[in-house]
C-alpha cells in the first residue's frame, strides 16, 4: 500500500489490538515538522514492511487537534520500529512535542 498523506498529518499515534477486548495505546507525538515528519516516519517504517489494510498493529494519523484523519495497518516489524525510534510509552494523556530530527 503506497503512502496517500493527508497535507493536515502533524503526528501519529499507535495502537495494538491484543484481543476483542483490549488495546493498548502508545503515546500521541506531535512532530515539529508536522506534516515532513509523518511522511518520514512512516516511510522508513515501510522498510520493515508494508502497510496492510488488516492489522492488529495500527498506526493513527493525528491533525493539529488530536483528531485521528487517516489510519494504517502496520506489520509487527513496522510497529515495533515505530515504538522503539520514537520512543513511545503506553499512553498517559497529551500529544508530545518530538525532539526527533523530522
Amino acid at each position: 500500500m503506497k503512502i496517500k498523506l493527508k497535507k493536515e498529518a502533524v503526528g501519529l499515534k499507535l495502537s495494538w489490538l491484543i484481543s476483542d477486548d483490549e488495546v493498548r495505546e502508545y503515546e500521541a507525538i506531535k512532530f515539529s515538522k508536522g506534516y515532513g515528519g509523518v511522511y518520514t516516519y512512516l516511510n522508513r517504517a515501510t522498510l520493515f514492511g508494508k502497510f496492510k489494510k488488516k492489522s492488529i498493529y495500527l498506526v493513527e494519523i493525528l491533525d493539529k487537534n488530536k483528531g485521528v484523519i487517516q489510519d494504517f495497518g502496520l506489520t509487527k516489524e513496522s510497529f515495533d520500529y515505530l515504538k522503539k525510534i520514537l520512543k513511545l510509552r503506553w499512553e498517559r494523556g497529551d500529544m508530545h512535542e518530538s525532539t526527533k530530527i523530522s
